[in-house]
């Protein structure tokens, strides 16, 4: 993850890129942490970088980490993926998820 937002400074320093919108995809089979302390570190508390998170597989193990990146960093949505059991890997055949982050006022 921190290598995600050093590139992302080396190309804003250099004025590489349009330096308006910038995005993060993370796809995972799963995150163990939330990275907070990364976030805290270059993302807050101005949230300029979004992060979309695509959680991959069957298993729902540590979704929650997942979601909160997202939830958290403006992504305002994760989406989780998943196969059903005996298909190929094919885009025809998965089951996809969209968990939408709720704001409370």
């Amino acid at each position: 993850m921190k290598e995600s937002f050093r590139i992302l400074n080396e190309a804003t320093t250099l004025g590489q890129g349009s330096l308006c919108n910038q995005a993060i995809m993370l796809i995972t089979d799963g995150a163990m942490e939330d990275f907070q302390d990364v976030f805290e570190e270059f993302n807050w508390p101005e949230r300029r970088v979004r992060v979309f998170t695509y959680l991959i597989g069957r298993e729902m193990t540590f979704a929650e980490n997942v979601k909160w990146i997202a939830c958290n960093n403006k992504g305002e949505s994760f989406f989780w993926f998943h196969f059903l059991r005996g298909t190929k890997y094919t885009v025809g055949q998965k089951v996809g998820i969209k968990y939408f982050c709720l704001k409370l006022l």
